[in-house]
């Protein structure tokens, strides 16, 4: 996967915004529009694990976007729709761990077989408010 930005827009975001930002950083951006209302954050979809591997719930984008991933990104973890739900993409990655909701096996085995280290953990009641883990860190 090569060092470009992603961005998600359709529900909550617009491209004008993502235009701003790609100008302030300098930077060029793939503009991933959201299809699916229950996926309305790129991060609820869409997890960059390392330069070739990343989570991805393909459904969740338009067709442009679905070409535009699979194209860039040269080990997707596809994973499944129960999974989805409960925001399996909605991860923290820290090099080779991964914390993660329980109830995603199919992803977590997936993601085992790559060498990673998962940590499910129990996030049912934050996810009802629609996200997960990631969704609970900030980055400074």
């Amino acid at each position: 996967m090569n060092h470009e930005l992603y961005t998600g827009f359709h529900f909550r975001s617009d491209m004008e915004a993502h235009d701003l930002v790609s100008g302030f950083l300098k930077q060029s951006y793939y503009a991933l529009e959201l299809r699916d209302k229950r996926f309305y954050h790129l991060d609820t979809c869409f997890s960059p694990l390392n330069e070739e591997t990343a989570l991805l719930f393909l459904p969740a984008f338009e067709s442009y976007a679905q070409m535009a991933l699979l194209e860039n990104i040269p080990d997707p973890v596809h994973v499944p729709e129960t999974e989805a739900l409960r925001f399996a993409c909605n991860a923290v990655v820290i090099g080779k761990k991964i914390i993660m909701p329980s109830g995603c096996p199919q992803t977590a085995a997936e993601l085992e077989k790559r060498g990673f280290h998962v940590y499910p953990l129990e996030f049912s009641e934050f996810i009802k408010a629609g996200g997960a883990a990631k969704c609970l860190v900030l980055k400074i």
